[in-house]
């Protein structure tokens, strides 16, 4: 096919004019459609012209399309009467490509269509009532151009499409009798025949003798027809057979009679039910004004085609549009072996589509970009500075006492600031906490200052509003290798992107003081070619069905490396020995009183081979200048360098974590001692609170 033979269109509705029949005496607006290419379109020149003088001078080199008051839409046809319009259902045709995307998908069809030389019009019908009429395109493949393309969109009242229900109900029971009536009528015409050479052949055996034939002889024959016994054996035969064939075929041919009458009457009550209901609707379109019809329904979509040729031709169409209501979100299945350091990811596409069509046999592919976000990136306003409002302390003797946002809580320097100020005992849980009128929070000392604490630090806004994909990633595109039936049901329709061998390193990691296990997380490079979005994900390990994640998986690019928890290892036994505690009182001068306290962590590795766990034990952190935490062991040189690469350090969390080799069979403890101290008389309380460090 030459590049030549193909030509694309799509849709261009550029404006419209106004008039008013004289018969309804209300205003129809006249659509005017055209392909967007010819010189005298508003579409390609700048035009000062508007209203009904650009409406006309649009009418003069388009084809415009009129919204009748009572929803039907006529052309106005300006083209030969020799054209005719050939209709194509567009959900009984093939479907050629299928791009779902994470909120729509663009669903391609083809038909092959034969044209004659010179003006063809193909109408194709029943398109998706989710249809995006922008998107819609067709593309001629074969030796024929195309030179418009029209979109219909039908609204009729929902009384009139009652009517309209009831009419093509009745339409249908005489399409269907006058099918019958062709059969019948059919059927009739092989039984006449059959009559006919019943009787042709009758006929033939009594024949009279022509004019030339010797009578002597003749006579000489019948003496011997007479005398031959066998003969007249066939003779009596054969009137058997046509007394018993002419009454059989004439009994058929009385009772197709009377079935062509009743088929006859049946149809004449169709068509003049279907008269009367033609003439209530008008009636009721005449009676009902537009403000008290009942709210429109919307027929399906229509697009029209109009195809140039000189030649006779078979052609293909296809026909490419977007429709809502479509997506797809990642599943996957992991099969972890541990004995052979191995992983298979089995990369799975989840779609639901209720777009009202069916994609039968269809190439499905699977796409991460968002075309509900856009391709360009948002404009920057202009950022204006000003002085600050003078905030003055009002007392309020009926209100609460003033609370800490949780963000300021959460970080130990903005707690230290706070309890500096005496605002420790302000934070509840259970009072509400109170905003000034710009988004700012008050913070009021004892001194009565108030800190502005801006938004910036107690709220967090998320990334670029122009994302090229989920999740930041580019936009990808899975093609998936097997056709699919992905029905309009909402329902979900599983099918495979792609099976991923990785080589996983494995490690144990725990929280005894949380929970007594200690858990399999494997660490992967994703050296696929395949971006893993963030969806559920079943675990398999050593083939044994272990959980079933809803979110564990987070994006990963190609390249990148990730985690996933592989759940709790039975193999590796962990033991949180209690809490040995015991207090001190020391010191002089300013006496302080010291509690100690040491905890025991056992580790037993069951398993054959060795292990790598991290264990992880919580050192409480202080927010007062008067309370000192000392850590004895283990021993931490500069502790506040999170190194990742030492054996054992001081995480972000404040929780010290040992990075253990432990060989098969074999048991390892550690040992967390630390000391608190304090002024004396006073009650120090721990929490146990996940703080976040600023």
């Amino acid at each position: 096919m030459k590049a030549s033979d193909v030509s694309t269109w799509r849709t261009c509705t550029c404006t419209y004019a106004t008039i008013t029949p004289e018969q309804r005496g209300v205003a129809v607006r006249v659509y005017v459609t055209c392909p967007g290419a010819r010189a005298a379109c508003p579409g390609n020149e700048s035009s000062s012209s508007n209203g009904i003088e650009q409406g006309s001078k649009m009418a003069d080199t388009a084809s415009p399309t009129l919204a009748n008051l009572d929803g039907e839409l006529s052309k106005i046809d300006t083209r030969p009467a020799s054209v005719q319009v050939k209709h194509y259902d567009i959900t009984a045709m093939n479907v050629e490509h299928v791009t779902v995307y994470l909120d729509r998908a663009e669903v391609r069809r083809s038909v092959l269509v034969n044209v004659k030389k010179g003006e063809n019009e193909v109408l194709f019908k029943k398109l998706s009532q989710n249809i995006d009429k922008d998107s819609i395109r067709v593309e001629c493949k074969g030796p024929a151009s195309i030179t418009e393309v029209t979109y219909h969109s039908k609204f009729i009242p929902a009384d009139e499409a009652e009517e309209n229900k009831k009419i093509r109900e009745l339409k249908d029971k005489l399409n269907d009798l006058e099918k019958t009536k062709k059969a019948l009528l059919a059927k009739k015409h092989r039984l006449e025949k059959q009559r006919s050479v019943l009787d042709g052949f009758a006929d033939n055996m009594i024949k009279p003798t022509s004019p030339g034939e010797n009578k002597e002889s003749n006579s000489d024959n019948r003496l011997s027809l007479n005398m031959d016994t066998s003969l007249l054996d066939c003779m009596s035969g054969f009137f058997d057979l046509y007394d018993k064939q002419a009454q059989k075929l004439d009994e058929s041919l009385q009772d197709l009679d009377q079935e062509i009458d009743t088929n006859e009457d049946a149809a004449a009550v169709t068509r003049k039910n279907i008269q009367e209901l033609e003439i209530s609707k008008d009636s009721l379109m005449i009676r009902s004004p537009l403000k008290t019809r009942n709210r429109p329904i919307e027929k399906p979509r229509e697009v029209l085609v109009v195809l140039d040729t000189k030649e006779e031709a078979r052609v293909e169409l296809i026909v490419s549009y977007v429709v809502s209501k479509a997506r797809w979100a990642p599943k996957y299945d992991m099969r972890v072996f541990t004995k052979d350091s191995a992983m298979k990811i089995q990369y799975f596409g989840v779609i639901r589509q209720n777009t009202g069509e069916n994609w039968q046999d269809a190439t499905i592919s699977l796409s991460t970009s968002l075309p509900s976000v856009g391709g360009t990136a948002p404009s920057l306003g202009t950022q204006v500075l000003s002085f600050k409002n003078r905030w003055t302390r009002r007392w309020m003797p009926d209100s609460p006492s003033v609370g800490i946002p949780q963000s300021i809580t959460d970080s130990p320097l903005k707690m230290k600031k706070a309890a500096r100020r005496g605002l420790g005992s302000f934070r509840r849980k259970d009072k509400p906490q109170i905003y000034s009128p710009d988004r700012s929070s008050l913070i009021i000392d004892d001194e009565g200052t108030i800190d502005m604490v801006e938004d910036s630090e107690l709220f967090t806004t998320g990334g670029d509003s122009t994302e090229q994909g989920k999740d930041g990633l580019l936009s990808t595109t899975y093609d998936i290798p097997r056709k699919a039936n992905i029905p309009s049901d909402n329902q979900p329709h599983k099918v495979q992107i792609a099976m991923i061998d990785f080589n996983p390193t494995f490690e144990h990691e725990t929280a005894p003081k949380r929970s007594p296990h200690a858990f399999l997380r494997a660490t992967v490079k994703n050296d696929s070619e395949y971006a893993l979005l963030a969806g559920p994900v079943n675990v398999y390990l050593d083939n044994n069905f272990i959980a079933k994640f809803k979110s564990d998986l987070r994006t990963v690019a190609p390249s990148e490396e990730f985690t996933c928890s592989l759940g709790a290892d039975p193999a590796v036994k962990v033991i949180y020995k209690p809490l040995h505690k015991y207090r001190e009182q020391s010191g002089v001068i300013s006496k302080t009183t010291q509690m100690t306290y040491r905890q025991v962590i056992e580790i037993k590795n069951l398993r054959p081979d060795p292990i790598k766990i991290t264990v992880s034990d919580q050192l409480p952190l202080s927010t007062e200048e008067k309370i000192k935490v000392n850590l004895q062991e283990p021993s931490i040189k500069h502790p506040e360098k999170n190194d990742k690469n030492k054996p054992i350090r001081l995480n972000a969390h404040n929780n010290v974590e040992w990075t253990l080799n432990i060989e098969g069979g074999k048991t390892h403890e550690v040992t967390l001692k630390y000391s608190i101290e304090h002024p004396p008389g006073e009650e120090v309380e721990i929490k146990n609170e996940k703080i976040v460090l600023a």
